[in-house]
């Protein structure tokens, strides 16, 4: 069991879904007994996303943020989320709810000692395998 969980969330332009995700994460952690940050990359948005974000994260240890200068790609930000994580067990989750935060709990209930799970985007969904029980998607050690 993990002791310490990072959510990683690439973001672009996701200034309306920010605090909706943030308050979906907050209330799936509030029963499960890990220590856990959202780690919030902002792949060179233009609207509002990293000034709602730097504001969430003032003050805020379990928020933190990578930003980038221009837009790099999901994948880019993805990973470098992934180098910045110092968690036992990292979760990825797109900016925009297409992952409920719901799945959480399962994941980690289901989970093997020192695996790193991800949650694929929509566009990569297709090369990963399913949990025919959950419908979740099948966790890989990277």
């Amino acid at each position: 069991m993990p002791e310490k969980v990072c959510i990683i969330i690439p973001v672009f332009n996701e200034e309306g879904n920010i605090k909706t995700i943030v308050t979906a994460i907050n209330k799936a952690f509030e029963k499960l007994l890990y220590d856990y940050y959202l780690l919030f990359v902002d792949d060179g948005s233009t609207d509002n996303t990293l000034n709602i974000i730097e504001g969430l994260s003032a003050g805020n240890n379990n928020i933190k943020f990578i930003s980038f200068s221009r837009n790099s790609g999901h994948q880019v930000a993805l990973k470098a989320g992934i180098d910045y994580s110092d968690a036992d067990c990292t979760i990825s989750m797109d900016g925009d709810m297409q992952h409920p935060p719901s799945l959480i709990a399962d994941m980690l209930a289901n989970g093997k000692p020192g695996t790193k799970w991800y949650i694929p985007s929509g566009k990569n969904r297709k090369i990963y395998h399913f949990l025919k029980e959950k419908h979740l998607p099948y966790f890989i050690n990277y």
